[in-house]
């Protein structure tokens, strides 16, 4: 049986040599120039250097064992301050949804982001503050009890 197959490829193989020979072509190969070009390097650029990132997950504390905990940020620099841009979070239930007790701020494409009164100028800074805030919203969901100054 194994011979058959070698036949068989050999065959084909033989085919393909004669087809081109016929229409002048060669085989397909890896064409050779005398030129090398090297291959694009991807330039990896820290974190800290970047201007936004891309979404980000953070699971809250929650001393009411609340099922919903889960919390997405996409940070970015806007005006030389970073922002946390809310992408996900759980639902607030009955509670009242509004700017003041949620500490939410909107921008001109009505995109949710957390509200803070400074300038926050490093990203580790902003997602620490974006983890403290996701931690009290879930405070604020299982109990009502608000934050930080109103």
């Amino acid at each position: 049986m194994t011979g058959w197959i070698v036949v068989g490829v050999v065959m084909v193989v033989a085919g393909i040599l004669i087809y081109c020979s016929r229409t002048k072509e060669t085989p397909a190969r890896p064409a050779e120039t005398t030129q090398r070009t090297t291959p694009q390097q991807t330039r990896v650029v820290p974190l800290s250097q970047k201007n936004e990132t891309g979404p980000m997950v953070y699971y809250a504390n929650d001393r009411h064992c609340g099922k919903d905990r889960e919390y997405r940020f996409n940070y970015k620099k806007v005006n030389g301050s970073w922002r946390a841009y809310i992408l996900r979070m759980p639902s607030l239930g009955n509670r009242d949804a509004r700017s003041i007790p949620t500490h939410r701020l909107w921008d001109d494409s009505n995109n949710a982001y957390i509200c803070w009164d400074k300038t926050v100028n490093s990203l580790k800074d902003m997602q620490n503050i974006s983890r403290v805030w996701a931690d009290c919203i879930q405070e604020y969901i299982a109990t009502g009890k608000r934050f930080g100054p109103e």
